[in-house]
């Protein structure tokens, strides 16, 4: 994915995120957990417009006291979230004590459950940037949880923080000019093709043919086989000798011996056009892919 990060400077001043958390906190020591929750929310929301970076711990702790407010408001799903948003910050980070227990209990449950993989984060050129208080570095990429992060970066003089979303590889080049875009690329792997197998209809339609005609021959074979055990041989004459001579049993023998190879070499023959008509039907059916789909995503979004 590739987004441009314009910097425009807000119109409406920017409350410290440090304050509105205190205020939060003395409201919930005074039993406020309804004003506490307004408030920590409005220190979320104010995260993407800090002029300086704000520590990784600060980001984690608001995201469990807000866990801790809103288990105290009983809803745990909102407490969930917040959680999970922690773990996402840092998920080797385990809420402190002064948080309760409550918390430390939804924090084992949901660590279990976040994604093991880390992507990325590059960054290129000679500003600097930060992503969830943690520098980022030209030499070496920052390994981040896949979520949400606070990106903040300075250029030409001026401090932006903003919000995004790291699901994959980004490069972050931050622009030197005030005003100037700052780029960041989203590494969108490239699919690899899929192997599908593709029926052919003519090739099974010949598999099934052969292995038909074999089949055909391999009963041609059992007819033959089944005259011969019938047969008593005791015609008068074979080939040149009548019965009464002494050639008569040489030539009988003979003429048992030529069906019977005959009555083999059908069977043979049979089996032979049999499997092979299987293992036509075996390669269009198993072995042989068609090799479809596999085009490289690329799209563009705008923060």
């Amino acid at each position: 994915m590739i987004a441009w990060l314009a910097g425009i400077a807000l119109a409406a001043p920017c409350p410290d995120t440090s304050d509105l958390v205190e205020q939060a906190r003395s409201a919930f020591d005074d039993a406020e957990a309804e004003h506490a929750a307004e408030l920590l929310e409005q220190a979320e929301l104010s995260l993407s417009c800090q002029g300086a970076p704000v520590l990784t711990s600060e980001l984690v702790d608001l995201r469990y006291f807000d866990a801790m407010v809103w288990i105290s408001l009983r809803d745990e799903d909102k407490a969930a979230l917040s959680i999970r948003r922690a773990l996402v910050t840092d998920p080797d980070a385990p809420p402190a004590s002064q948080f309760g227990p409550e918390v430390a209990r939804s924090y084992d449950a949901a660590r279990v459950t976040m994604p093991s993989e880390r992507v990325r984060v590059f960054l290129e050129g000679d500003s600097s940037a930060w992503v969830d208080g943690r520098s980022l570095s030209t030499t070496e990429p920052l390994r981040v949880v896949p979520g949400e992060h606070l990106l903040q970066w300075r250029a030409g003089g001026s401090f932006h923080s903003q919000k995004v979303s790291i699901l994959t590889d980004h490069r972050v080049l931050a622009g030197p000019l005030l005003g100037e875009v700052v780029e960041t690329e989203e590494r969108v792997p490239v699919r690899k093709p899929k192997r599908k197998h593709k029926l052919r209809p003519v090739g099974i339609a010949l598999a099934g043919a052969t292995t038909a005609v074999g089949a055909a021959v391999l009963g041609i074979g059992g007819v033959q086989e089944m005259d011969f055990k019938k047969d008593p041989y005791s015609a008068q004459s074979y080939g040149r000798c009548s019965l009464g001579e002494t050639c008569y049993d040489s030539e009988r023998q003979a003429a048992i011996q030529k069906d019977a190879g005959r009555i083999r070499a059908t069977y043979v023959t049979g089996y032979v056009i049999t499997a092979g008509g299987l293992a036509f039907s075996a390669a269009e059916l198993l072995v042989i892919p068609r090799l479809t789909g596999g085009a490289e995503l690329r799209y563009q979004v705008r923060w």
